[in-house]
């Protein structure tokens, strides 16, 4: 739809240089990609530690969902379980710029400027649950803390969208619908859809 601000939300594997560089030629949408690069900057200091050093802008509380315990495809040992929790995050944010890597086929490409918002869990928590930090590389510019809060927001969001696909998956066998007909299968479709659009608006 016209006015339709499209955000693209992606976790670690999508930190690649590649897909902000084909955003820099396209422009039409946003991406919010949690970083798993900690690349060096153009000053020489790794990228976490560049925005870790900036001065706090913003203190948010955040509820940590409940987790049940499973074990993911290709993993030997489940995931433990985590109970429901509140947390104090502390919120930085600074712009900075992807270069490429120099042995990839992108490395004569300029850098990309983007924006880095750096989220980390105030104190740690006491029940041995995993302390919450994350980086979070965005195209949408990042001038003042709400708009780094609203890309928090946006990127928490896949905590419900990932829950919803695991019951898809698992309990509903959504990869696996037992469909004789285009018909059967183009209802399937049209259910799984609305559903995942319902959870993201």
């Amino acid at each position: 739809l016209d006015g339709t601000a499209v955000i693209h939300v992606m976790d670690r594997e999508a930190d690649f240089f590649e897909l902000f560089d084909g955003w820099r030629q396209d422009g039409r949408d946003q991406l919010i990609v949690r970083a798993k690069h900690n690349r060096q900057t153009a000053t020489g200091v790794p990228l976490f530690d560049a925005v870790a050093q900036t001065p706090v802008q913003a203190r948010l509380t955040v509820d940590i969902p409940r987790k049940s315990p499973r074990q993911k495809k290709g993993h030997t040992a489940a995931q433990p379980a985590r109970d429901k929790r509140r947390a104090e995050l502390l919120l930085r944010y600074t712009a900075t710029a992807l270069r490429p890597s120099p042995r990839s086929l992108s490395r004569d490409r300029p850098p990309v400027p983007v924006w880095l918002v750096h989220l980390q869990e105030e104190t740690p928590p006491t029940d041995g649950s995993k302390t919450i930090e994350w980086f979070l590389l965005t195209t949408l510019p990042v001038d003042t803390p709400a708009v780094a809060e609203k890309v928090f927001r946006s990127y928490a969001k896949r905590w419900r969208i990932e829950e919803w696909n695991r019951i898809l998956k698992t309990c509903c066998r959504a990869e696996e619908p037992a469909n004789r007909d285009a018909e059967c299968l183009r209802r399937v479709l049209a259910v799984n859809r609305r559903l995942n659009s319902d959870l993201t608006h």
